[in-house]
């Protein structure tokens, strides 16, 4: 069963060394190759010994495991060095060089003089051959160069774990675990003297601890990860995080670029903190999607891209990489760009205003035109205009009516000046007669809504604005039109009324109830306020003229106002 169990281990051992060159390939550390290649002629030693016959054998079969014995520790110690990225004085391997080699000959000339062995002769009596010793005082050299080893491995670890923070805890916690099992096996092995030597299996556990932490640890060497991707011949920044928010690692491009991340931890969950890149990372992982963002360095701006990043496979993903790269000049360029159009829209915006403003003052010249040749209506055109600008913004301060948007009431109060240019089309002896039309003369001046509309019409044709098109031909062709359908020029009521024009007949009404005509006196606001809140729901929309009322204070002010300015000139 033993030596089942020997052979078990060896071919174990010489699969293990196959799978660490073929998985690791070419970038394989030769330290790691070393390690594997002499466990395996350990495991051979032993099963030699176990079958000796005669005292060379054994003696030779034992020099073969003290390769392992006197070379190994020196080995892990170096590749728990690399692992940790600590450097020993060349003096210093050297000199662990020279006490190996020193070890390994007084264990190789066993049984040729009495250095390490006083004695040595084979116990034959059991199933398995024993090659049983008598120890040298000098046999403490080795066991001594043992312990010394074990010490400056965990000297290493120790430091590591507490001032090395790109090297995973778990990585300096699992070495020291692997270190530990072959230490433990030895001393068992020399305390309790069992006839089955323990280190073949203790190598065993080694070589599996071993290959499975030198794998976890490729997933944490940045450049090997990144090569894949990007060429070496730029600088890119990169860090990676796990699915777990645990920090990865980064190169030093990406420290210098963030420097928090000199502060993190490798395999330590990520905080928040008081950093503006971690927030912004952390706010893109969390929103489970890829993003970008950008920060200033220095004088530079640099492009973050937070990215998923899967097994080598492309499976299944296991965290994210965060890629940076110096985009100052792109961003350069797209500042320049977008202030070339800021300037361009200015410009733009500038045309635009004084193009709108010319069309509104001919606009208004046109209509101040139509209303000179109207006796009765002086100034109604410049009044109702500004009475549709107070009523306009108090219907914005309305939940209901603020929906049909800033635009919408903007078009209406520049519409509002077009409402009678139908008159243009009427005779000036009806228009311009001091008295009372007769009922013919009324059917005809009836007539100029729809005459206006047909005027607006063919004035705004080329306008690029449809939606002041539109408003300005039904403020000019509804504003006569009532909510009870008794108004022309169509009879419509209600809501068929469009909302624009209901708007223009408070206003046209109001105006001329306050002011003096050839054939009526001006009444008094309150008077006219009464007159409109007794047609809600005949000639108005109740709704509008409630909120029309609403507007009194700011209606008197302004007929106030205009009133003073008459009576100064």
């Amino acid at each position: 069963m033993i030596t089942i169990l020997y052979i078990l281990s060896l071919l174990a051992s010489g699969l293990m060394l196959v799978l660490v060159i073929k998985q690791f390939d070419y970038k394989v550390s030769a330290i790691y190759a070393l390690i594997y290649l002499m466990i395996t002629v350990c495991d051979f030693g032993y099963l030699h010994l176990l079958h000796a016959k005669t005292l060379e054998g054994a003696l030779f079969a034992n020099s073969i495991t003290y390769i392992g014995g006197c070379f190994i520790p020196f080995l892990m110690l170096l590749c728990v060095c690399r692992i940790c990225h600590f450097r020993q004085k060349n003096w210093m391997v050297v000199i662990e060089i020279i006490c190996c080699v020193c070890a390994f000959l007084l264990a190789a000339t066993s049984g040729k003089n009495k250095l390490n062995y006083l004695e040595v002769w084979l116990d034959t009596s059991g199933k398995y051959t024993r090659l049983m010793k008598e120890y040298a005082p000098l046999h403490s050299f080795y066991s001594t160069g043992m312990v010394i080893f074990a010490v400056l491995t965990y000297a290493v670890i120790a430091w590591t774990y507490r001032r090395k923070r790109e090297v995973s805890y778990i990585t300096a916690l699992g070495l020291a675990a692997i270190c530990s099992v072959d230490i433990l096996a030895y001393f068992a092995e020399s305390l309790l003297k069992a006839p089955v030597k323990l280190m073949p299996f203790a190598y065993l556990i080694t070589e599996i601890g071993l290959f499975c932490l030198v794998s976890r640890i490729k997933k944490y060497d940045i450049s090997a990860v990144v090569s894949d991707y990007y060429s070496k011949s730029q600088e890119y920044g990169f860090a990676l995080i796990d699915s777990k928010l645990h920090y990865m690692g980064s190169n030093e491009v990406a420290e210098k670029w963030a420097p928090c991340l000199s502060e993190l931890h490798v395999d330590r969950e990520i905080k928040e903190g008081e950093s503006v890149f971690i927030k912004n990372v952390k706010r893109i992982i969390e929103s489970g999607k890829q993003d970008e963002f950008f920060l200033p360095y220095e004088d530079r701006i640099i492009k973050h891209s937070v990215k998923f990043f899967y097994n080598r496979k492309g499976t299944a993903r296991i965290g994210y990489y965060v890629e940076m790269v110096d985009d100052t000049e792109r961003q350069d360029h797209l500042k320049m760009v977008e202030e070339y159009n800021e300037k361009l829209e200015r410009e733009v915006k500038k045309k635009t205003r004084s193009l709108v403003k010319m069309q509104n003052d001919i606009i208004l010249s046109m209509a101040d035109t139509v209303e000179d040749r109207d006796s009765n209506t002086g100034g109604h055109i410049r009044r109702t205009s500004e009475c549709v600008r107070i009523f306009a913004e108090g219907l914005q301060k309305d939940p209901v009516y603020a929906k049909k948007g800033e635009a919408f009431f903007e078009c209406v109060i520049k519409a509002a000046p077009l409402h009678d240019f139908g008159k243009i089309a009427v005779d000036d002896a009806i228009l311009r007669k001091p008295g009372k039309f007769t009922p013919e003369e009324y059917e005809i001046m009836k007539t100029h809504p729809e005459k206006g509309a047909q005027i607006v019409a063919k004035i705004l044709h080329s306008s690029d604005d449809k939606q002041f098109r539109k408003i300005a031909e039904n403020v000019a062709h509804y504003h006569h039109e009532k909510w009870d359908g008794t108004g022309y020029p169509k009879g419509l009521s209600g809501e068929d009324i469009p909302l624009e024009a209901r708007i223009m007949a408070l206003a046209d009404v109001f105006d001329a109830l306050v002011s003096k005509r050839c054939y009526k006196e001006k009444y008094s606001f309150d008077k006219a306020f009464s007159i409109i809140e007794e047609s809600l729901g005949k000639h108005f929309d109740a709704e509008l003229g409630k909120i029309f009322i609403k507007q009194k204070a700011e209606l008197e002010a302004y007929y106030e106002s205009v009133q003073q300015s008459e009576c100064e000139e």
